[in-house]
């Protein structure tokens, strides 16, 4: 029985030649259409027959400039490449164990040019495949063996169409009646595929531009067929004007719902039977989900030669209203209660599909679609059109959560799985800011959902190649860029910032000090980026060139602090003294004593900089301008985070008054959690309680993600899972108390709750606490010890279960 398997850390380099580059290379080549060697956008057929005279085993190292999917005598194995940079482009090893006889590779490749965007965090250099087998090359390799290709007719692009920004790349379109059926088992006219550069590996090679090779770093993406959903309307779409195809139509009306066929389409799609539709017919079908979803919708249909199919994917249905505050007349659309979609109109974005009139066509993506909502949209021909089932291959990074929590309040145990799913639904092959509009890797939103994945399962490589990939993504100044992988560069210089933060977080809670090691140098030159920034005559911190992004508050202008486009600005500023107290702590790690020392000290001079001319003599609180008319939570949660107040009793308490009674400007989801972080390092956990009654409120508003602001644009934002963080490491209150967790630090702030436990990852093993009425237990991995704080008693901890 012919067999595969996604194999990991399967570095096939070849011995380096000091006088022989060429031999520093694989034995085979990248490949391509003769005709398709140019950026235009195009969908690829390769296919290799071979014969093999007994049962073998066979490793192969596969690539595809942008995407590919390969086949193995018709059926799929996998899909890549792994996303990256041209610098980093990834390949899968897969060990094929396969009978005698008479096989078929096949792949489907395919590339996006700038007419039909690709996304954004997908680079690419031309259309391109690439197979290399080890200790078979000659045949199967590219550019050896007698590969095939031709080019997929029947497919087209269009740019989403959705509200706002997107950065998903072009949908696909796929006309039946042109595709060649069939073709992954060979059939139809082929081209011989042209062998065009040689492959370059990252760790060998000498001189290249691009798409430097390395093995993949992560695991295959997950994927679950599910039956989900069901039709919560059906109606004709008589006056749904063909020559348009608008996404929107007219609003959801439940009088115009067709209750008959609403029966007949759940049924459908719970797979208990299909459903015929007549010639010259119209249809539009909204179809709840019941839950957020990252999938590939797989629509199987026979018959209807010419029918016009579209699936559109939303987040919510949305609805029009006087806009608040707006002139007369004035209206905007927004999403309301999610659960609701009677009187809303669809706003989404989808692929459309053309039936040819066979049987069993199976119509999917390129690429997974994201959401709650899916809207089909069908207009029949002269036949009549079957749809005999349409289900979802659910993907995404196969995180494995194990840890647990309960608490007094049952609202913490509701919001755990709206967290976990966000977390879920932004963790592919790079973290992402949403699934929905733009999938691209931020740093402010990565350090984030890091800390919640170091809290709830023990694999940390999802985290790792995040914190390498923002570290070469640095600029020649230092600066990492904002979000990476992206096509398009931007700089956000807080976030570099929280780079270095991710830095300090691995290494205290993860335990590679290796790993740690190697991010050094790139903690270094942001450092001195900053320090470049530093005022002479203020010793103040001056902002950087770029996005000065702090968060989404209602009074800031594009999420910057007033005036913060240039000058002089609290938070960055007492943000760059944190920075520089990490930096210490890891130049300490790796030994270099004089360097932390330095980095302490630039972190000393800003503090005394932003004591002199951003705190307020009459409150104690901190400034965001130099005229000191605007005060924010963000200044103060850093402030305490950044620890030098603390050791100061009057101000901390200043602080603490501020943060629990001033009226300052409010963090948002995003940064509640340096809030969170604030409000545990100065003993006030009701008052996090209290701030997560927004998390508390989702579900009644029908979200079953975390969104990303209160009234979002996205409603799958996975920064908004920080509250897990907070529940393991603030109010049971684990925490590392030395680098590599080496030692455990447990401080419980219960606060008005009367009891809580958990259990969560640690590097060798698992920990357990269970606070109850001032009694409990802590269990630590053998070998790891700590300490207990209670209010003003410290008791040490030992390796098994401690109770007090």
């Amino acid at each position: 029985m012919n067999q595969s398997k996604r194999l990991l850390d399967v570095d096939p380099r070849l011995p380096i030649d000091t006088y022989n580059f060429e031999n520093s290379a694989w034995p085979a080549r990248w490949i391509g259409h003769p005709d398709h060697t140019s950026p235009r956008s195009v969908v690829l057929g390769f296919t290799l027959a071979f014969t093999l005279g007994e049962a073998r085993s066979i490793t192969i190292h596969v690539t595809a400039d942008q995407r590919y999917e390969l086949m193995l005598d018709g059926r799929t194995i996998g899909r890549g490449s792994e996303r990256g940079d041209l610098q980093n482009w990834f390949y899968e090893t897969w060990q094929l164990h396969l009978d005698a006889g008479e096989h078929r590779l096949s792949a489907r490749v395919w590339w996006l040019g700038p007419d039909d965007p690709a996304p954004l965090a997908q680079s690419g250099v031309r259309p391109e495949f690439l197979l290399f087998a080890e200790d078979a090359h000659e045949l199967l390799s590219t550019g050896i063996a007698d590969w095939k290709v031709k080019k997929l007719d029947g497919y087209s692009f269009s740019p989403p169409k959705v509200t706002g920004f997107s950065g998903v790349g072009a949908r696909t379109h796929i006309d039946g009646r042109l595709y060649p059926w069939g073709w992954q088992h060979g059939q139809g006219e082929w081209h011989n595929a042209v062998a065009t550069s040689r492959p370059r590996h990252k760790q060998l090679c000498w001189e290249a531009e691009s798409r430097l090779l390395r093995p993949a770093l992560l695991p295959e993406m997950s994927q679950t067929v599910r039956r989900v959903g069901v039709a919560r309307h059906v109606m004709a779409m008589t006056e749904f004007q063909a020559c348009e195809r608008r996404e929107n139509g007219p609003p959801v009306q439940a009088a115009e719902n067709i209750a008959d066929e609403q029966a007949a389409w759940s049924a459908m799609l719970t797979g208990t039977s299909a459903i015929t539709l007549a010639p010259r017919l119209w249809r539009r079908v909204v179809i709840d989900l019941q839950n957020y979803y990252c999938a590939y919708s797989d629509l199987i249909v026979s018959g209807g030669d010419g029918a016009w199919m579209r699936l559109l994917w939303a987040e919510s249905l949305y609805q029009r209203e006087p806009k608040p505050g707006g002139k007369a007349g004035e209206t905007w659309i927004h999403k309301g209660n999610r659960d609701e979609i009677e009187g809303k109109s669809i706003i989404a974005m989808g692929g459309e599909y053309v039936a040819d009139g066979g049987e069993n066509r199976h119509f999917t993506q390129l690429w997974w679609d994201a959401g709650r909502y899916i809207v089909i949209d069908i207009q029949t021909a002269d036949q009549p059109l079957t749809i005999h089932s349409l289900t979802l291959r659910k993907t995404g990074y196969p995180l494995n959560f194990t840890a647990t929590f309960e608490a007094s309040d049952p609202r913490l145990a509701e919001v755990m799985p709206l967290a976990l799913r966000s977390l879920q639904r932004c963790a592919h092959e790079t973290y992402m800011d949403c699934p929905y509009y733009e999938q691209l890797m931020y740093v402010g939103d990565t350090r984030l959902q890091v800390l919640v994945t170091y809290v709830t399962t023990p694999d940390d490589r999802l985290p790792r190649k995040a914190i390498e990939l923002f570290d070469e993504s640095r600029d020649p100044d230092g600066f990492t860029a904002s979000r990476h992988p992206s096509t398009m560069r931007q700089r956000i210089p807080p976030f570099s910032m929280w780079w270095v933060a991710m830095v300090h977080d691995a290494a205290h809670w993860r335990n590679d000090i290796g790993f740690v090691h190697q991010r050094i140098n790139g903690v270094r030159a942001v450092c001195e980026a900053f320090r470049r920034q530093i005022d002479s005559s203020t010793g103040l911190l001056h902002t950087p060139p770029g996005w000065n992004f702090v968060d989404w508050v209602q009074e800031w202008p594009i999420g910057v602090p007033p005036d913060g486009a240039h000058g002089f600005k609290g938070s960055i500023n007492w943000q760059a003294a944190l920075m520089f107290r990490q930096a210490a702590d890891l130049e300490s790690l790796a030994g270099e004593q004089s360097l932390a020392d330095r980095n302490r000290a630039a972190a000393d001079t800003l503090v005394t900089a932003i004591n002199n001319h951003f705190r307020d003599p009459a409150t104690g609180l901190y400034a965001e301008d130099l005229d000191r008319k605007y005060f924010s939570e963000h200044a103060q949660s850093l402030a305490v985070i950044e620890g030098t107040v603390l050791g100061d009793p009057a101000r901390t308490q200043q602080l603490r008054d501020g943060l629990l009674n001033a009226d300052l400007h409010r963090t948002t989801i995003y940064f509640s959690h340096y809030l969170f972080e604030a409000l545990g390092l100065l003993g006030c956990p009701d008052a996090i309680l209290d701030r997560l009654s927004m998390w508390f409120e989702l579900r009644s508003r029908g979200f079953h993600t975390t969104p990303e602001t209160y009234e979002p644009r996205s409603d799958c934002h996975a920064w908004g899972a920080h509250p897990i963080f907070h529940f393991f490491a603030t109010l049971l209150g684990i925490r590392p108390a030395a680098a590599g967790f080496a030692k455990v630090r447990i401080r419980p702030q219960l606060g008005r709750l009367t009891w809580a436990g958990g259990s969560m990852p640690h590097p060798r093993g698992v920990i357990e606490v269970k606070v109850d009425a001032g009694h409990g237990h802590a269990t630590l991995p053998d070998g790891i010890d700590g300490e207990l704080i209670l209010g003003d008693r410290v008791l040490p901890l030992r390796g098994g279960t401690n109770r007090w």
